[in-house]
C-alpha cells in the first residue's frame, strides 16, 4: 500500500512538471483573451456583412511578453529571523544576576555572534523587475474593437419599440396634408413626428404624382353662399351636418370613408371647404340647380 500511494504521488509530481505557465513581467497585468474581441452585431438581410460604412472592427487577443527573470529582476531584502538565546549573553550578567527571568528586557545580547545570510533566511531576493515591453519581448496588448453602427431602418422601423420587428417590415409613409416646415411640424405623421426627424423628410401633396386633382388648389371655397349641390366624380359630397370623406379608386369612384381613415377627398360644411388630396377624379359636369 505504501509503495502504490507513493506511486501517485510521483505520478502526479510530474504531470505538474510537464504543465506549461507563462512567464510576464512584474506588474504585468494579464487580460483574458476571450473578452478582448467584440462580437459581430446589426447584422441581418440589408446588412449582411460589415463594411467601412458602419464602422465595426474585430478586437485582437493579447501576445504575452517572453522576457524571463534574470538576476538583473531582484534586489536582495534583510530581515533578520534570528531569535537570541542563552549564548547570546554575557555570562558575567547571568551570574550576577543582573537579568531575572521576571525581567528579561534588561539584559542586552551582546554576545550573540549570529551574522544575517542568505543561509541563514535573513536575506532573500524580491523581485523587482525594470524591464519593459519593447520588439525583443513580443508583447502586443489585446484591443477591444470597435462596434457596428449600422441602423436597419427597415427591420427595425422607429418608434416601434420591438427589436425582433419582422425583415419584411414595411418603412412608415407620410401622412401630412401639406408640407412640414421648422416652426410647424405635425407630431401626428409616423415620419415627421418622430424622433430626429428633418422638414425635408415630409412628402406632403407636393410628393405626390401629378394629377388632375393635384393640379387644382388644394382647397377650394365656394365662390358665395353654400350650394345645394356638390358633386365629385358623379358622386354627391355635400353634407349639411357633418364633414363627409370620402376615397377614390384607379376608376375614379368614391367611396365614403370614416374621418381617421386615408382619404382623398373632403367636405367640410362649417367652411363649406372641399378638400382633394391625391383623388382620381372622372365623370361629366353635373349642371343641376345650385
Amino acid at each position: 500500500m505504501k509503495k502504490k500511494l507513493a506511486s501517485l504521488l510521483l505520478a502526479a509530481a510530474m504531470a505538474l512538471t510537464m504543465t506549461a505557465f507563462p512567464v510576464f513581467a512584474a506588474g504585468e497585468e494579464v487580460q483574458d483573451s476571450s473578452t478582448a474581441i467584440t462580437e459581430g452585431s446589426a447584422l441581418c438581410e440589408h446588412h449582411p456583412s460589415h463594411d467601412a460604412a458602419c464602422g465595426y472592427t474585430e478586437g485582437t487577443a493579447e501576445i504575452p511578453c517572453t522576457h524571463e527573470h534574470d538576476g538583473d529582476c531582484y534586489t536582495l531584502v534583510t530581515e533578520c529571523v534570528h531569535e537570541h538565546t542563552a549564548e547570546c549573553y554575557p555570562a558575567e550578567s547571568v551570574s550576577e544576576n543582573t537579568a531575572t527571568p521576571s525581567q528579561p528586557e534588561e539584559a542586552e545580547p551582546t554576545a550573540c555572534t549570529h551574522v544575517c545570510t542568505e543561509e541563514s533566511g535573513c536575506i532573500t531576493k524580491a523581485l523587482d523587475c525594470k524591464h519593459e515591453h519593447d520588439e525583443a519581448c513580443g508583447y502586443v496588448p489585446a484591443t477591444g474593437g470597435t462596434p457596428c453602427t449600422f441602423a436597419c431602418e427597415v427591420c427595425n422601423p422607429q418608434d416601434s419599440g420591438d427589436t425582433a420587428t419582422p425583415s419584411d417590415a414595411q418603412p412608415e409613409e407620410c401622412t401630412c396634408e401639406t408640407l412640414c416646415t421648422e416652426d410647424n411640424i405635425n407630431e401626428d405623421c409616423p415620419v415627421c413626428g418622430a424622433e430626429d426627424a428633418e422638414p425635408t423628410d415630409c412628402k406632403g401633396l407636393e410628393a405626390l404624382p401629378a394629377t388632375l386633382s393635384n393640379a387644382l388648389p388644394v382647397t377650394a371655397l365656394a365662390a358665395e353662399g353654400v350650394p345645394s349641390q356638390l358633386y365629385v366624380g358623379n358622386k354627391q359630397v355635400i353634407s349639411y351636418t357633418e364633414t363627409t370623406y370620402w376615397t377614390t379608386d384607379t376608376d375614379g369612384n368614391l367611396t365614403q370613408t370614416a374621418a381617421d381613415q386615408s382619404w382623398n377627398v373632403k367636405y367640410d360644411p362649417a367652411t363649406v371647404a372641399l378638400t382633394l388630396r391625391g383623388a382620381t377624379i372622372q365623370g361629366g359636369t353635373n349642371t343641376g340647380p345650385a
